[in-house]
């Protein structure tokens, strides 16, 4: 089995997982958020992604980078996707598992 890794990007969340988002706590007026993924590919990141309903897409070469955040790292020990809510402090998480019965 390939080693596990922590990839991070920026996401755009619309739809019912924002207004979801929104009920969690969040006030600011982007779409845009943080997203992880402990996994062993950018493949196996969207194949996650795309079952928890963020779409297949989710994860891209240029724009996804292998993460070293101790935070991130710890989050990723739970539960292998996590959404920050606060993208300039990055301190306020959900899990995938929260969104995935709202769909977008």
């Amino acid at each position: 089995m390939k080693n596990k890794k922590v990839l991070g990007t920026d996401v755009s969340i619309g739809g019912r997982m924002l207004d979801y988002i929104r009920e969690r706590g969040y006030t600011g007026t982007h779409n845009q958020f943080r997203i992880i993924c402990k996994c062993t590919s950018l493949y196996d990141a969207n194949k996650k992604c795309s079952a928890a309903g963020l779409g297949d897409k989710v994860f891209v070469q240029r724009y996804t980078s292998e993460t070293g955040n101790k935070i991130e790292l710890e989050l990723a020990e739970k539960e292998d996707i996590w959404i920050g809510t606060d993208k300039y402090h990055g301190n306020v998480w959900i899990s995938a598992s929260e969104l995935r019965d709202i769909g977008g």
